[in-house]
């Protein structure tokens, strides 16, 4: 195994697997993994959820997170606090240090542990959608405080309309000083700057990789994991401190800003942002949420990818099937549905037609919907040219709940993006775990259920004699 990739919540299970060592040692026994869902971690995470404001009082997951993001709530769009509360306190060994491969596990050495995020790109009509505001800056004539100061980040390979940028935060990276940040695909990036009134404009070239290790160790994850953060924006008057992870790239260096910074007047803090590189990250699933584009960046930019690279992707949707997949017109005539994470991949839209050819195209599974980059890796004719049944399958009787494995030889495209030459040839395999009654955010018990189901059912599904050999096959064991 040469380079792990994750995206959103999937970083949250990087970080505690590769830095702690409790959630290892239940894992190495079966009477240890029997105890996650009870008194191990999961049962440690339903406890923190059951601990959560008017927790099981709302009918949908996106109604309990805007309420808890609200000022009744006491979290914010920020999400470190949340993530912090929900993943890092039920796994207490988690180390609280810096973003140093110190911090994690000898099972992780040699590997590049990859966080997918981005930066925000441009802005957008009504305000939805990023930049943020950076700095509170007083309003000397109303003693009010406003927001004053914006930013946009850009990059030379990323087109203008995109919203966002990808940035790659690797650690164990095989680039010195071996936690770096990395903007894919770029060799000139920067970051421009407007105050609101656009009376103050500023523009300063930021280094395209640089030293990541003075973040926190879960501070990536929060980052990677901004998913409502511009929906902040769309709120009047909203407190800067509220919004998405705000981080500075002045010197060749990442830093994480928790505190809102408060300046004086609208001067001061557009020469403060000017002077720390400050911009807002935003969630890396805006661009690709399956993260095997930021994954296969790094491994290019590590070694350069060379023919017969392999991939194991491992997808869980909170629906069926039927549910906003996908549709993929077969060669045969066939036609089958896969999630718009695995699809995109290959230039194919949620409406089974191709995405358009320009370097940037909305991301149809999002609202409101974003302009993203191209995150397309692979020739479609791979995917067009499947069965049109999985390799693979385990269903459990009387539910939805199904984990399909499909294996595709796949064929790349030339990405400027993410850096990725053309007609190199490899495998993709993806492990898609579908199940209509869990939810992306656990609101009610019954989810939480769901969330020990989807544990055991995977064991029990990778305990077959098939299933066994796939997953030893997935990580070269």
């Amino acid at each position: 195994m040469d380079v792990i990739s994750a995206n959103s919540g999937g970083t949250w299970a990087l970080t505690t697997l590769a830095s702690s060592n409790a959630i290892n040692d239940a894992l190495k026994t079966r009477a240890g993994s029997d105890a996650v869902t009870g008194s191990g971690y999961l049962g440690q995470v339903r406890k923190a959820f059951e601990q959560l404001p008017r927790f099981g009082e709302f009918d949908g997951a996106l109604s309990y997170l805007n309420y808890l993001m609200s000022a009744e709530g006491g979290y914010n769009y920020n999400w470190q606090p949340l993530v912090e509360d929900l993943t890092y306190r039920p796994a207490p060994d988690t180390p609280n240090g810096p973003f140093i491969s110190d911090q994690v596990l000898n099972w992780t050495e040699g590997k590049p542990l990859v966080f997918a995020t981005g930066l925000s790109a441009a802005k957008a009509d009504g305000r939805l959608l990023p930049p943020q505001p950076l700095v509170v800056a007083q309003n000397q004539q109303a003693l009010l405080f406003v927001n004053d100061v914006e930013a946009v980040a850009r990059s030379n390979n990323i087109p203008e309309q995109a919203q966002l940028i990808p940035l790659s935060l690797e650690l164990n990276s095989n680039s010195a000083p071996g936690s770096i940040f990395r903007i894919p695909g770029s060799n000139q990036a920067g970051i421009d700057y407007q105050s609101s009134a656009g009376l103050i404009r500023t523009t300063t070239p930021i280094r395209s990789s640089g030293d990541a290790s003075k973040l926190p160790l879960t501070f990536p994850s929060v980052m990677s994991s901004a998913a409502l953060s511009p929906l902040g924006n769309s709120v009047p008057g909203q407190d800067a401190g509220n919004l998405a992870p705000l981080v500075g790239m002045a010197r060749g260096t990442i830093l994480s800003y928790p505190s809102t910074l408060e300046l004086n007047n609208e001067q001061e803090a557009h020469a403060s942002a000017l002077q720390r590189g400050l911009i807002r990250s935003m969630d890396g699933g805006f661009i690709d949420n399956s993260s095997v584009a930021y994954g296969l960046s790094t491994l290019q930019n590590d070694q350069g990818l060379n023919d017969n690279f392999k991939i194991s992707s491992f997808i869980s949707k909170a629906e069926s099937p039927d549910e906003n997949w996908s549709d993929v017109q077969l060669n045969n005539g066939e036609s089958i549905k896969l999630p718009f994470d695995v699809t995109m991949l290959f230039g194919i839209g949620l409406d089974g037609e191709p995405l358009p050819d320009s370097d940037s195209y909305i991301k149809q599974d999002l609202f409101p919907p974003i302009m993203q980059p191209n995150a397309v890796l692979f020739e479609a004719d791979a995917l067009t040219g499947l069965a049109s049944s999985p390799d693979w399958s385990y269903q459990l009787d009387g539910t939805e709940w199904e984990l399909q494995r499909w294996s595709i030889d796949v064929t790349t495209t030339e990405n400027k993006t993410f850096d990725i030459p053309a007609g190199i040839e490899g495998e993709i395999s993806f492990f898609i775990l579908s199940n209509p009654a869990s939810d992306s955010m656990a609101f009610n018990s019954d989810v939480l259920d769901q969330y020990d189901q989807n544990y055991n059912n995977y064991r029990d599904a990778l305990n077959t004699a098939e299933g066994s050999r796939l997953i030893e096959e997935a990580f070269n064991f």
